[in-house]
């Protein structure tokens, strides 16, 4: 049809025909590459949005399971050791229990057991582990603070640890009828500063030792 149309035009019309021709068959593979690598185009951009979304949600889930297991883990250390300082706080378990009276030529003394039965250690002043240099004597409404190491010859720093006893021994008035002892200490680390009281010592209940 192309030919038969091409047969009533000059032989310039012809040539003219032929490349106008010629370039439209050129145009259309051109077209059809343009259009297949538009589409190749948009696979990997498709691939690349997925392959992102697939590594913000790894990345999602791996934060919330870590929160989550942080959260398991404090919980279950805090379940396991709270109860245990609930039981024993620290210094709690110091006991101070009057054990008799001795009466010597220097005077009249009050023996006490002091048993360590916190969790921190007890630091005092003495002369030695069954020494005490800093104790308070309480008779009633009157309050008497003691400081009887004046002198500094073997005087140190001494430790009652975690489930230690000492004997430490009190000079007290002999006609006492009534009254309490406290035992100063600094307990743990920061040294916080405490005193721990006996029941009260009542002299019909005394056990004298000459």
């Amino acid at each position: 049809m192309v030919s038969e149309a091409r047969s009533g035009l000059s032989n310039e019309d012809q040539r003219l025909a032929a490349g106008v021709h010629g370039r439209a068959q050129s145009i259309a593979p051109a077209g059809a590459c343009l259009v297949i690598e538009r589409i190749q185009t948009m696979k990997r951009l498709g691939l690349f949005l997925c392959l992102a979304l697939l590594t913000f949600g790894i990345g999602v889930t791996s934060v919330w399971g870590y929160s989550q297991f942080h959260r398991l883990s404090l919980a279950l250390s805090t379940s396991t050791f709270l109860p245990k300082l609930l039981i024993t706080p620290p210094g709690g378990g110091v006991q101070v229990k009057f054990q008799r009276i001795e009466k010597t030529a220097y005077g009249t003394y009050a023996e006490f057991y002091v048993m360590n039965g916190g969790s921190e250690t007890l630091r005092y002043s003495g002369y030695s582990k069954d020494d005490h240099c800093s104790y308070v004597i309480r008779q009633g409404n009157k309050v008497e603070q003691k400081l009887p190491c004046w002198c500094g010859t073997g005087l140190a720093e001494r430790t009652l640890l975690p489930g230690e006893s000492a004997i430490y021994k009190v000079q007290v008035a002999a006609e006492s009828e009534k009254f309490e002892v406290g035992f100063d200490f600094r307990i743990g680390k920061k040294l916080r500063k405490q005193t721990f009281w006996s029941d009260e010592v009542v002299a019909s209940n005394m056990r004298i030792r000459s």
